[in-house]
């Protein structure tokens, strides 16, 4: 026999939980999340909401800052230590390359001074100060919009005016030596603007785009949407085999290549120039 009892309610009743209660609460999820990631990121999908509380296909809010002269990596995430690049920034890396490359962004012969006898070489330093996830997506970003053209004249940073332009470079066969001029620049010869969107699968059931650092070890399915200005794809990234229940796989690559697209004309308005 089960006996339940009441009692009136008193102003205690109503009272917030106290600080030790709170406390006790926040270090039990926190521990929760640690000894199981997988259930604790479930418990916040059935729910329609992601732990950072975004919506389930939200994205987080983008914006674009100049920062000069900044070098932290090490103090960016604890993850990551001081000494050699990790395996993940070369694979970064390695795609940024393609992205600029392979896809003819920036074709190799646009930065001929003189065939066979002297080229540029274009050195590109992304620093990351703070991470928590979907590092490629801002490095993308942030590349593009360093090397986007800028006139002069209608920049509102010069950083950003001149970052972009090359000093008028021959090449004398007598000597031997290149000469730049310092006073005529030129744009750099892009031919592409591509922007990159990306997402996970989680438990084959939920499309996650922008995962965070906590979601990405979960996510055994990644993909990486890029486009270019015009819309047309320049680069397309899938890591692992699994997909969603109850859809085909076009039908996952049609919901993320239109999610792509919203994302990344929204990223374009902040883009200089734009």
């Amino acid at each position: 026999m089960t006996v339940i009892t009441s009692q009136p309610l008193t102003d205690s009743a109503y009272a917030p939980p106290s600080d030790s209660v709170a406390g006790s609460s926040a270090s039990s999820a926190a521990i929760f999340k640690r000894l199981h990631p997988s259930q604790y990121l479930s418990r916040f999908l059935a729910q329609e909401y992601r732990p950072d509380g975004r919506k389930t296909r939200a994205w987080r809010d983008v914006n674009i800052n100049v920062v000069p002269n900044i070098d932290l990596p090490a103090l960016c995430s604890p993850r990551y230590k001081p000494g050699p690049p990790s395996d993940e920034a070369q694979t970064l890396s390695n795609w940024l390359s393609d992205l600029l490359v392979s896809s003819r962004t920036l074709p190799p012969q646009r930065l001929c001074i003189s065939p066979g006898k002297a080229v540029w070489t274009i050195y590109i330093d992304v620093v990351c100060i703070n991470y928590d996830g979907n590092a490629f997506d801002a490095a993308v970003l942030a590349v593009m919009s360093a090397l986007k053209n800028r006139d002069s004249e209608n920049a509102h940073s010069p950083v950003l005016a001149m970052i972009a332009r090359l000093p008028r470079a021959t090449f004398d066969d007598e000597t031997g030596r290149t000469t730049c001029s310092r006073d005529e620049t030129f744009p750099l010869p892009l031919d592409r603007f591509p922007l990159s969107a990306s997402f996970g699968i989680f438990h084959s059931s939920h499309l996650l785009p922008d995962p965070t650092s906590f979601e990405t070890p979960l996510l055994p399915t990644k993909l990486t949407i890029a486009l270019d200005e015009n819309g047309r794809g320049c680069l397309l990234r899938h890591e692992g085999l699994g997909g969603i229940v109850g859809m085909s796989g076009d039908k996952v690559m049609t919901i993320a290549w239109e999610m792509a697209e919203e994302r990344i004309r929204e990223m374009r308005t902040l883009m200089p120039g734009s």
